[in-house]
């Protein structure tokens, strides 16, 4: 049975500015290693999710970036159908503020990988810089609650879609991780991914497959620009030089049904 914990946090672009940078903030914070690291923009702010491979690395993550976030902590066995909600820094006695108490079982197939978890009004230590504070009106969203009662963004038509641009890249090495190549697209074309997952097919020489998201259609067409008939090469890594193929692919999907990267199975 495979345990692992991951954090969710909401917080100043000061603070979470890159996948990069956040998860080299936290390798100096832990004795562990960060696992998988996710930012994106979720407006005034930035949020982030980050995975852990013991639960003494998450709650001294949480220990460092409660003072400077929102920050939540759950609990992902990979044989289970449920996420185990642990800790956050909401200023409630022990119900958070998007309403779990400690030990809740949240279903996986209805977590939200990216919820709009603003930052709280209130919350203990969290006081992000006077420059980037906006009306409190600003941090507040309509919201549903699906059937397993977690919060759904809503716009005027039902619930809000999360728009975004995806660039599907074909050829890709085998053996290169999540990781190597998003710091490689990252590298070449300078513009940060909004999340990125490797498939691999079948078979005796399975063809490798990536979905590279990215905020918008012109930061995607920017890098299928640079990266398209390229070669990928990576300092100190054996890699089959394959020329890369690159197309754009735009999806739309609601955010109630997305699904979390799952731990350290992406690379």
């Amino acid at each position: 049975m495979a345990v692992g914990y991951f954090m969710l946090l909401s917080g100043p672009p000061e603070f979470i500015q890159s996948y990069k940078s956040f998860k080299d903030y936290l390798d100096g914070k832990i004795r562990g290693k960060p696992g998988w690291v996710d930012v994106w923009k979720a407006p005034p702010g930035m949020q982030a999710r980050c995975e852990f491979k013991t639960k003494d690395d998450a709650e001294e993550a949480f220990a460092c970036c409660r003072e400077r976030a929102k920050t939540h902590i759950f609990e992902d066995d990979s044989e289970s159908m449920f996420f185990k909600f642990l800790e956050c820094n909401c200023p409630s006695n022990g119900i958070c503020n998007e309403g779990f108490d400690k030990q809740t079982l949240i279903p996986k197939k209805h977590f939200l990988s990216k919820p709009q978890w603003f930052p709280p009004q209130q919350a203990t230590g969290y006081q992000p810089p006077p420059e980037t504070m906006t009306p409190r009106e600003n941090y507040q969203t309509t919201t549903a609650h699906d059937a397993a009662g977690l919060p759904v963004n809503i716009g005027v038509e039902g619930a809000t879609k999360m728009e975004y641009c995806s660039v599907f890249i074909g050829n890709i090495p085998y053996g290169i991780t999540v990781q190597e190549l998003r710091d490689w697209i990252l590298e070449k074309a300078g513009i940060e991914a909004v999340s990125c997952e490797i498939k691999k097919g079948k078979g005796k020489k399975p063809k490798v497959h990536a979905l590279v998201r990215y905020a918008s259609s012109r930061d995607a067409g920017i890098v299928i620009g640079i990266i398209d008939k390229k070669t990928i090469k990576i300092s100190g890594r054996d890699l089959n030089e394959r020329v890369l193929n690159a197309r754009v692919a735009k999806e739309g999907a609601d955010v109630g049904k997305l699904s979390p990267p799952n731990a350290y199975g992406s690379g």
